[in-house]
């Protein structure tokens, strides 16, 4: 409750990391757009003129899993610090301390859903199709998504505090994580002597599948797999506030 009567400062601090990343910036937040625009541009000529990937439509393949990607690694990166770098707001404000990893969530939220006002229509252009109903599933699995960075980043906002290693631990596993994940190549792509159920153990496999077959399919994901990115989502929230909320009295004197 006391987020929801504190939800004009998460507002005015995300606000804020926005217009800090854009301050000498001549156009400003425009770059959140014209940054996706040049990835697809790379990415499709080195990947369907250059190195010939095999898979048809293969940056859009990528893309729709790597910016995900990208906003989960960002957010939870940026959110393990969040509560050291502001040692000193925490010793002098009384507010919400959930507000500081929860800020960092949405600020690369918006940076993905700018990516997205490229991404979309983009692959309607590379499929040559006109947008599929499945496309109301959407909602739902960013929905998902926010919640499980969410957790999270609660979760490593606080063990850092009393494990200060936890930041290059995080680096560690993100690079892990990444090549865990069906990002670069497919699922059913991986080869027999690995178990596939290592892969699905990441929770990121899950949300990279449902993606997929949103954007680069354009179906709707199969109901297994929906659930298994829910039940994560639903998990990482609810360890992430009880954990926070155990240990968040005592960050202004361990900070």
């Amino acid at each position: 409750m006391s987020l929801l009567r504190y939800r004009n400062l998460l507002k005015h601090t995300v606000l804020v990391d926005i217009k800090l990343k854009y301050r000498y910036s001549s156009v400003g937040f425009l770059w959140s757009l014209m940054n996706p625009v040049l990835m697809l541009a790379v990415y499709t000529f080195a990947f369907d003129f250059i190195l010939k990937s095999g898979i048809k439509n293969y940056t859009l393949f990528l893309l729709a899993g790597m910016l995900p990607w990208n906003f989960f690694s960002l957010a939870v990166q940026g959110a393990t610090t969040s509560i050291i770098d502001n040692a000193g707001l925490i010793k002098k404000q009384v507010f919400p301390l959930e507000i500081l990893p929860l800020a960092t969530v949405f600020f690369n939220l918006f940076l993905f859903l700018m990516a997205l006002i490229v991404l979309l229509p983009a692959s309607f252009v590379f499929l040559g199709e006109s947008p599929s109903l499945c496309l109301l599933v959407f909602p739902l699995l960013l929905l998902l998504q926010i919640i499980f960075t969410a957790g999270i980043s609660l979760i490593v906002s606080t063990a850092t505090v009393y494990f200060r290693d936890v930041r290059h631990l995080v680096e560690v596993v993100m690079m892990m994580m990444f090549w865990m994940t069906p990002i670069i190549y497919r699922v059913d792509t991986i080869p027999k002597p690995y178990d596939k159920l290592i892969f699905y153990l990441n929770p990121m496999t899950s949300f990279s599948l449902c993606y997929q077959s949103v954007i680069f399919s354009q179906t709707v994901p199969d109901s297994k797999t929906q659930l298994t990115a829910g039940a994560y989502a639903v998990t990482a929230l609810a360890i992430g506030m009880l954990v926070f909320r155990k240990y968040k009295h005592s960050f202004a004197e361990i900070a």
